[in-house]
């Protein structure tokens, strides 16, 4: 992968700007420049989100609960999603069409004060990019930390449409289970391993995150 230079891309556009000063832009042309940058400064803004989020999930260590703020966060979030509201009806509605795990790390990302402040076209690019996003960057596996799926399998929620919650649950529980099981088979071999059988859930984690 190419690694980006800030510096090389200020460069590029100082001097687009340079040339269209100098040499006059038609309507046209400055119309297409300012739909460009202003489609640019809508990306930059939400992969800055996006960027944070992702550093906070690889970095975090797998035997902590992720920052109380953000899993606190992420519960109202799902709540949110898939309880019936009368407070932006449409963002809910467009959010319950994402895929599990975009749905997850967007609720990782994102209070659900900033996600309903957000504007139309960053609501829009956030929904078309998030699940590129989670692909291009490998994070599908830290969507399952032990933490962030208790969340969801024993939150208390009164959805509004039970099918589709049943499967988010289902999805997360699937996962929680093969930890718990993992659970099981480590209790028998923690003997071997001089840990305490606090760490359980902290190592079956870790062996989930990494694929082991």
């Amino acid at each position: 992968m190419m690694e980006v230079n800030c510096t090389q891309i200020e460069r590029v556009l100082e001097l687009i700007g340079k040339e269209l000063w100098k040499n006059g832009g038609h309507g046209l042309v400055l119309d297409g420049v300012v739909g460009a940058l202003r489609q640019l400064t809508i990306q930059a803004t939400v992969q800055r989100d996006l960027e944070a989020t992702a550093k906070i999930l690889r970095d975090w260590p797998i035997d902590k609960t992720l920052p109380n703020q953000m899993a606190t966060g992420f519960k109202r979030f799902i709540n949110w999603v898939f309880e019936h509201t009368d407070h932006d009806e449409e963002k809910q509605a467009r959010l319950r069409n994402l895929n599990f795990n975009a749905l997850k790390f967007c609720g990782l990302c994102y209070t659900l004060k900033q996600i309903t402040e957000l504007s139309r076209a960053h609501f829009g690019f956030l929904l078309e990019k998030s699940t590129e996003y989670i692909e291009l960057h490998g994070l599908s596996r830290y969507l399952y930390r032990a933490d962030v799926n208790e969340r969801i399998v024993n939150v208390e929620c009164q959805p509004e449409d039970d099918e589709l919650w049943v499967k988010f649950q289902t999805c997360s529980y699937y996962v929680l289970a093969r930890i718990r099981y993992q659970i099981l088979t480590f209790e028998k071999l923690s003997s071997c391993f001089a840990l305490r059988n606090g760490s359980a859930m902290k190592v079956c984690s870790f062996m989930l995150v990494h694929g082991i």
